[in-house]
């Protein structure tokens, strides 16, 4: 993929939902398992795309409302018709596992058929058509009466059965003869809630609907029976039965099982809401994280039963309200049954409300929040603080103050959030700022100097804090401060080696960025030892001992170990990227930019050919190789913009230049890393990572550099280091003319190079053009230069760039300042011109003090502004307004002042028409 359109993001859209739903796929056999993991290899081909330009899922509304023959038909037709068709094609790979699939969806399809009257005929052709050609012919749903009448049963197969399409038909046509029996079931079910952390998500499923299975109620109850044989192997059918199996039990069960329910509930929370469930990366939390979402979609699907059934009781109310008393005289008995009708969907309604109102809002957020659903936590817990404290409108009811620990958590999840502002906003709710909150905004702002103040004070209020240990090496990995990482994490393994295996995994992320291999080796053999860990950043660190090993096993040139350690790192992923796909695709983010920098490191290990990157390098010119780095440049240009999505991949990219020779590339890495760095205001970062590119011999560090310069209000500095570099090219380069207006009132002396012979190539000419402009912006912008200096400045940029749509545009943007400055000056200095429109604002202006006209600037900067809009489209909302504005601004003015004889106003007003003219023909 190498740009974004709509017909692509559409497709790619509908590419990454269903893999991440295969992803989500809970089948125990080999082939399931190799499908997960054929899901997660294809997300890391596709690569990370940022989730802005990736549309959301589908957002259709989950009925649980529905009639029976509603509820037959979306089983059969979505999903057992699908497990059904897919069992036969994997016979091969896992024969018994495979027949119980497809046996028992066949069951389940035959049942759900009968219960709903289809029946096929008796006729043997039919029978025998049927079988051999699996429903080729068409088939009948005949009555079993005597006289041939249809039977109010009949007609509803025959119904259900019109329903189906024709593929499904011949799909589920033999379940309509078959002869399967269902099992009796026995009553094992345990009296408390069947949930443990140990427990995998399939048999926790598998054996809470097994119980809410033996004790459902009603017309539903032969349903759920019939699918009891299939939700132990297809997790899609048991999570789409949950819901339905819940609120039979809550609106029709007794007192009993609606607690039972709540216990259930509140165990897969609650253990997701200790303390001691903070491994995220862990295979049994994985699963635990499946489980808590499958807890959540369960949630919201009954909350949003309870919402429909309340929209409806209202509308109904007002209806009945509305029609007149004849009309209900005429229909009393009528109301009667709709009345108590309506009190029944009442106390169903109450029994479910009891339940959602019986799980604690905390337990909820806290929950969230372990599992990094970070804007779920931020809803729950909102809830929750508003009941208990109110909030701060005085005009609200109920207006109190937040308790500190309720203000901590909250500064959490916005932390989570990435929400620096809201940050500072929940500080100031608090009396004084604690120092957690100092590390936590700092953090968020990127001031990583502040942040290593802070954990040096925290430190030495807790000397032997293990967390505050390891808060000060994440924060030097976070400076970019790689050398002192591996000077304090050597420090720390001699001075505390009781969490060495902590120290160790800290330290693989500081050696395999330096490029330090025998460091590496080390770390990892410490970090693979038995010992204490320090989980305050286990999930990185896991994966960064996963590439360290990967890169590793490709210096040792050991294929089988490379392959293996890939699939390992992926399996690993799987299961919390299931959990957070459940969700939204920008929740599992995160797993997924972890699979694109996998598939890179199999891309690169796969160019090796089996030799070692320390033994073999690369030139630009080596076609595979040039090749796969236009593609990972394209990958990368479609990733989310954010420093901690596309650090990592700089990292490797810096790897595999370096180790070809190639520093410039290297360079470039840096530079990519330092604007990033300025972007997320990480300035002490930026300006570590400037250095770097700078050592590199990257080309236009002064560019970036001077930006940083500008970012931290150094503008001075950031306009010096323009000008040293602009008069340290050549002068045929630059411009006689645009040398001489940097030279007047320089900022730093004039220092002339040696003229370069040769001509210069494009790419120089753009760069040129590139540091050129931005110092004429920021000289324009400080008002540093006259007006004949800036304007030859920008005619330079546009003479070495004449189709670069950002000269023009800017251009035109300081001719149409010096339009409206001069038109309001020279309005106020003459207020006579607006009372004599006869001899034109043109002849009063002119006269005044030989002052050039602010109408004769009109021209160049419709002219301007066109040329920019020709030449590209980026700034096309700021330019085309102002274009029309100007156009139809200087037609009133025209208009009005009626000068139509005056020679300098015809010359005006001629040019502005063929400016005018030459938009409309040249425009697309």
């Amino acid at each position: 993929i190498t740009k974004v359109g709509d017909a692509n993001m559409d497709v790619m859209s509908a590419l990454i939902t269903s893999l991440l739903r295969g992803c989500a796929e809970q089948s125990r056999t080999m082939v399931g398992q190799r499908l997960k993991l054929i899901c997660a290899d294809c997300l890391g081909a596709l690569g990370a795309i940022d989730p802005s330009k990736v549309k959301g899922f589908s957002s259709m509304r989950f009925q649980i409302a529905c009639s029976d023959d509603d509820l037959i038909f979306e089983l059969i037709h979505k999903h057992l018709a699908r497990a059904f068709r897919a069992a036969p094609d994997t016979i091969i790979q896992d024969s018994a596992a495979d027949t119980i699939i497809q046996d028992s969806a066949a069951l389940a399809i035959q049942e759900l058929l009968k219960i709903a009257g289809c029946e096929a005929s008796l006729d043997d052709n039919v029978v025998a058509s049927t079988s051999q050609t699996r429903g080729k012919r068409p088939v009948k749903l005949l009555a079993s009466v005597v006289d041939g009448n249809c039977t109010e049963m009949q007609e509803r197969g025959q119904r259900l059965w019109n329903r189906f399409s024709s593929y499904v038909k011949e799909i589920i046509a033999p379940c309509l003869t078959s002869r399967f029996q269902l099992p009796s079931m026995s009553d094992s079910a345990s009296s408390g809630p069947i949930y443990r952390p140990s427990m995998s998500f399939r048999r926790w499923i598998f054996f809470w609907i097994k119980k809410l299975t033996a004790h459902a109620t009603g017309s539903r109850a032969s349903i759920f029976n019939a699918c009891r044989g299939i939700v132990r192997h297809d997790m899609q059918i048991a999570m789409y039965l949950l819901p339905y199996l819940v609120l039979n039990a809550v609106c029709d069960g007794t007192e009993e099982a609606r607690c039972g329910i709540t216990e259930e509930i509140l165990s897969v929370l609650n253990a997701a809401a200790s303390e001691n469930s903070t491994d995220v990366n862990g295979i049994s939390s994985g699963h635990n994280e499946v489980c808590i979402q499958a807890v959540f979609t369960l949630l919201d699907n009954l909350g949003q039963w309870v919402d429909d059934v309340q929209q409806e009781l209202s509308l109904s109310q007002s209806i009945q309200t509305s029609s007149s008393r004849q009309q209900a005289l005429k229909s009393k008995e009528k109301a009667i049954n709709l009345s108590s009708d309506s009190n029944q969907v009442l106390i169903q309604c109450k029994h479910v409300s009891e339940l959602l109102a019986a799980i604690p809002k905390v337990t909820l957020a806290r929950s969230s929040f372990r599992c990094q659903a970070y804007a779920r936590s931020l809803l729950y817990f909102e809830s929750h603080v508003r009941e208990k404290s109110g909030s701060f409108n005085p005009a609200s009811e109920k207006s109190g103050l937040f308790e500190d620990e309720d203000i901590s958590f909250l500064m959490e999840i916005y932390s989570g959030l990435d929400e620096p502002d809201g940050l500072c906003g929940f500080a100031s709710l608090r009396k004084s700022k604690s120092l957690q909150d100092h590390l936590l905004i700092n953090k968020k702002a990127g001031n990583w100097a502040e942040v290593l103040t802070s954990c040096e004070q925290a430190l030495q209020m807790e000397p032997t804090s293990v967390q505050r240990h390891s808060d000060v090496v994440n924060c030097l990995l976070n400076m970019c401060h790689l050398q002192a990482t591996v000077t304090h994490v050597d420090g720390l393994i001699s001075r505390i080696p009781k969490y060495k295996k902590t120290w160790c995994m800290q330290g693989v992320q500081a050696a395999w960025r330096l490029g330090r291999w025998d460091l590496m080796d080390e770390y990892l053999s410490g970090a693979d030892e038995e010992g204490l860990v320090c989980s305050s950043s286990e999930s990185n660190a896991l994966f960064d001992m996963d590439v360290a090993k990967i890169l590793q096993a490709i210096m040792k040139r050991d294929q089988f170990s490379i392959a293996k350690k890939i699939t390992l790192s992926k399996q690993a992923l799987i299961a919390p990227l299931a959990a957070a796909g459940m969700d939204s695709y920008a929740r599992a983010y995160p797993f997924v930019v972890k699979l694109h920098m996998l598939r890179e490191l199999e891309d690169y290990s796969s160019l090796l050919g089996g030799e070692s990157f320390l033994e073999k390098s690369f030139p630009l010119y080596d076609p595979n190789f040039s090749k796969l780095i236009e593609s990972w440049e394209n990958r990368l240009k479609l990733t989310q913009p954010s420093l901690w999505a596309r650090e990592p991949l700089l990292v490797f990219r810096r790897l595999v230049f370096g180790a070809s020779g190639l520093h410039a590339q290297v360079g470039e890495c840096w530079i990519q890393y330092a604007k990033l760095c300025r972007s997320a205001g990480h300035y002490e970062t930026a300006s570590r990572a400037i250095l770097e590119a700078k050592a590199s011999g990257a080309p236009n560090v002064h560019m970036e550099k001077a930006k940083l310069l500008w970012s931290t209000r150094r503008a001075d500095g950031a306009i010096a280091e323009l000008q040293q570099t602009l008069l340290n090219m050549p002068v045929e380069v630059v411009g006689s003319a645009a040398i001489s207006s940097i030279t007047s009132l320089s900022l730093v002396p004039l220092n002339p190079q040696p003229l370069r012979c040769g001509t210069q190539s494009s790419n120089e000419n753009r760069g040129v053009a590139k540091t050129l402009l931005l110092y004429s912006r920021w000289i324009h912008y400080t008002g540093q230069k006259q007006k004949e200096d800036v304007i030859s400045l920008y005619s330079r940029v546009k003479e070495l760039q004449p189709k670069w749509e950002k000269g023009y545009f800017y251009l035109a943007k300081y001719c149409d300042e010096l339009l409206v400055d001069a038109r309001k000056r020279q309005e106020d200095k003459e207020p006579c011109s607006k009372a004599v429109p006869a001899k034109s604002a043109l002849v009063a202006a002119t006269n005044l003090n030989t002052e050039k006209s602010w109408l004769s600037y009109l021209p160049d900067v419709l002219l301007f502004y066109a040329k920019a809009l020709h030449r590209g489209h980026r700034n096309l909302f700021q330019a085309l307004p102002r274009l029309l504005t100007l156009w139809f601004d200087f037609g009133s003015v025209y208009h009005i002042s009626r000068s139509a004889a005056n020679k300098e106003m015809k010359t005006i007003h001629g040019k502005v028409l063929s400016i005018m003219r030459g938009c409309l023909n040249d425009f697309p």
